[in-house]
């Protein structure tokens, strides 16, 4: 029996899509199914492109008029023959006649016993274009033996090999010395050798002009190959006797897929059969005609029970018009689903979700004459969905009440979906947030915050991440607490990003503003006692080498005689002066420094030498020796101040305790002068 051959009895159900989808998954394969009346059940594969074909198009009509004439011409004999029973092989030419095609018909029926016909074609170019090369002299044959995709040997009129390619070595996994002189016969499975020695004997007795056949070849290991031996005659030694090419085509794969097309078929007739969905059968008026038998399972009926029952008596009132019309099954081809969710009643009172789909059944005069109707319960799937809508909803209104910002982002980090807070934080509206990612509001300096981001819940798998960067926004810079929340699915592929945006603007100015606050002189607003020690600190740390920076003590002179003698408000006019001019007379870089009532401290970065110590020493005497408009009226103001230049060796009091030394030499010389330490 050929293999494309189905088991005697095997059904195909022509209105299967399972079966339908098996036949379209194989690669290569083409197929054409036909029911008796010689009408397109089914056209797929590569092959039908070549003559031009629309499955579309040709599934339904009849074969004369789907298929182009010089093809129906060249399979009609085929068709008939197979309908009588018999396989039937045939070749097909394509319209540019470069690819070579072979068509096999075989019956087949469905599983209420209508019987079809299932045509498979295979490419056979490569084998025709070898057996034409066969024609030519043994010589050049056996030259071109190596260059062959197929299997290729030199058959002697006792079917003994004389010459070998080596695809045909790789085939049965033996070289060529050890095929030489060995039997065709011996290389043939043994279940297939009485089909071999058959063919061969009518071709050698004249009665075929070639072999033709599928069989299997057996290696070395025992493995076999299924294979499509072509043999034909090629030249007559000096003795008349005949040698003969043989080429053997390599079928395992193809009949490999054939085997899974039958068992998917066969699996699918039985799961038709057991399957725990409610099947129905109803005509044009919506009798039920038979049922499956586990309705009884899923809704509690009796299937015996129903039959000549409407099927509307067993659908929820409200549902009913759910159900298809007469006219909607007389308007629906055999190809086509109807497809909804209709709630039907239970033996017991209660009710099931079940999704119907309905597809039309014709009678043999083509006409539809009912349907069948497939029901499966989706009790569950349904609550489940109106639960997920539920807490969708829920979390929607929850998010547009949120106080503060949040977006949805999809997989690729695209925001979907944000809140009215979100928009009013970044001054933008809706259009212009959606559709863009969080690297779109973020400074170029903080781009490395995604990749942490990323590391967390892509590559750690943390549930959330939580960092505090500030947004790029039209009018104003905006500093948040942002989280970042990942969904996953059931396999933890991410599906969405939830980012919640915490405004933290106001409070991050208030806190700079404690902080700025208390480093600060509360009088002159320059920097406290604690801030000067701390940048001191610093200074002497980062003065490396022969680096050095300047240490400036200034005390103003006679301040306490001025506040006895003018108030403490005029007192405080001149400090607040100082401050200011001291801050004028040094680089912004430099650090100014009240730290008591009379004395500042100025520390001076990169002094390189005494000379330019006292240089600005004595601008800095220059700027405050000068009448201050007080309270109180002008009152001069004098200081005087001690320079010391400090090195890492350094420690702030010790610099602190010289400055101090030389502002001592400063006031005992006179007051109103500089001292160097």
């Amino acid at each position: 029996m050929s293999p494309l051959q189905p088991e005697p009895g095997a059904a195909v159900d022509r209105s299967a899509g399972l079966f339908a989808a098996a036949l379209a998954s194989l690669p290569g394969t083409s197929v054409l199914l036909l029911d008796e009346q010689r009408r397109v059940l089914l056209l797929r594969g590569p092959a039908w492109g070549l003559f031009g074909l629309d499955p579309a198009y040709a599934e339904g009509r009849s074969a004369a008029d789907a298929l182009p004439d010089a093809l129906w011409e060249e399979l009609s004999t085929a068709v008939a023959l197979a309908l009588r029973g018999d396989v039937a092989t045939t070749r097909l030419t394509t319209r540019d006649g470069r690819v070579h095609l072979r068509a096999t018909a075989t019956r087949v029926s469905d599983p209420t016993g209508r019987a079809g016909v299932s045509v498979a074609v295979s490419d056979t170019t490569e084998l025709d274009s070898a057996q034409d090369v066969a024609h030519d002299h043994e010589h050049d044959v056996v030259r071109t033996l190596e260059r062959s995709a197929i299997g290729v040997a030199i058959v002697s009129a006792d079917a003994v090999l004389t010459e070998a390619n080596g695809t045909l070595c790789r085939m049965v996994d033996l070289p060529a010395d050890e095929l030489r002189g060995r039997s065709l016969m011996a290389l043939t499975h043994p279940d297939d050798v009485t089909l071999a020695i058959t063919r061969i004997q009518d071709l050698l007795a004249g009665r075929s002009p070639m072999v033709a056949e599928r069989l299997r070849l057996v290696g070395r290991t025992g493995d076999h190959v299924w294979v499509d031996l072509s043999m034909s005659p090629l030249t007559r030694g000096e003795a008349g006797v005949p040698t003969y090419l043989a080429q053997f085509v390599d079928v395992s794969t193809e009949v490999a897929n054939f085997e899974v097309l039958q068992r998917t078929a066969h699996q699918f007739r039985l799961l038709a059969e057991n399957a725990s969905d409610v099947v129905v059968q109803i005509d044009l008026a919506g009798v039920i005609r038979w049922v499956s038998p586990s309705l009884s399972t899923v809704l509690g009926w009796e299937p015996a029970s129903l039959v000549g029952t409407h099927l509307a008596s067993l659908v929820v009132p409200e549902d009913v018009h759910r159900l298809p019309s007469r006219a909607e099954v007389l308007h629906l081809d055999e190809s086509a689903v109807r497809s909804t969710v209709v709630r039907f009643r239970a033996l017991r009172g209660t009710h099931r979700d079940m999704a119907l789909s309905l597809r039309a059944v014709s009678a043999e005069d083509g006409l539809a004459d009912g349907a069948v109707v497939g029901l499966r319960d989706v009790t569950e799937e349904q609550s489940a969905r109106r639960t997920l809508a539920r807490s969708e909803e829920r979390f929607r209104l929850a998010m547009a009440a949120a106080p503060h910002g949040m977006a949805i982002a999809d997989s690729t980090g695209c925001f979907v979906q944000v809140n009215a807070a979100l928009c009013d934080l970044l001054g933008v509206g809706r259009p212009e947030i959606l559709g863009r990612s969080m690297r779109d509001f973020l400074g170029p300096d903080d781009h490395g915050l995604l990749e942490q981001v990323d590391h967390a819940l892509l590559v750690q798998r943390q549930d959330s991440f939580s960092i505090d960067h500030h947004l790029v926004a039209p009018h104003r810079e905006v500093w948040v607490v942002h989280a970042v929340s990942i969904l996953r699915d059931e396999r933890g592929v991410p599906l969405f990003f939830v980012h919640q945006f915490v405004d933290q603007t106001e409070a991050r100015r208030l806190r700079a503003d404690l902080e700025f606050r208390a480093s600060r002189d509360a009088l002159t607003g320059v920097s406290n006692r604690a801030d000067l020690m701390a940048h001191l600190a610093l200074q002497l740390q980062a003065a490396r080498g022969t680096a050095r920076i300047g240490v400036l003590f200034v005390d103003i002179d006679n301040l306490k005689p001025m506040n006895d003698t003018l108030g403490h408000r005029a007192g405080d006019d001149v400090i607040t002066a100082v401050a200011e001019r001291l801050s004028g007379a040094v680089r912004r870089e430099d650090l100014v420094a009240r730290i008591g009532g009379d004395e500042f401290v100025v520390v001076l970065d990169h002094m390189l030498a005494p000379d330019q110590l006292r240089q600005i020493a004595d601008k800095c005497l220059d700027a405050v020796c000068r009448p201050v408009q007080s309270r109180a009226g002008d009152v001069d103001v004098t200081v005087s101040i001690g320079a010391v230049l400090a090195s890492s060796a350094d420690t702030p009091d010790h610099v602190l305790m010289r400055a101090d030394s030389a502002l001592y030499v400063a006031k005992e010389a006179g007051r109103n002068q500089v001292s160097l330490g």
